[in-house]
């Protein structure tokens, strides 16, 4: 194998691990499920789908920003402060 084809694999495979390797959760960041369980602690009423609605439409109007990640196996939804 030529030295060019090697850095051309090395570069492909540098490639696919940016892809199946997810970057770790920041500390500012939180899924819906961490924020479903410090509001309960305000308000023990709250649902998580609820909380879920109501992270989807402050990410809408702009207040936060998400990216999505891949945990145990799912996707989940990371927010952070836009």
């Amino acid at each position: 194998m030529k030295k060019t084809n090697i850095n051309k694999t090395l570069s492909a495979l540098d490639f696919a691990l940016s892809q199946l390797v997810d970057e770790p959760q920041h500390a500012d960041e939180f899924s819906a499920e961490d924020a479903y369980v410090e509001a309960r602690k305000k308000n023990p009423k709250l649902t998580l789908s609820g909380v879920r609605q109501k992270l989807m439409r402050m990410e809408q109007n702009g207040a936060l920003k998400k990216r999505t990640m891949r945990h145990n196996g799912t996707t989940i939804n990371l927010y952070s402060k836009a």
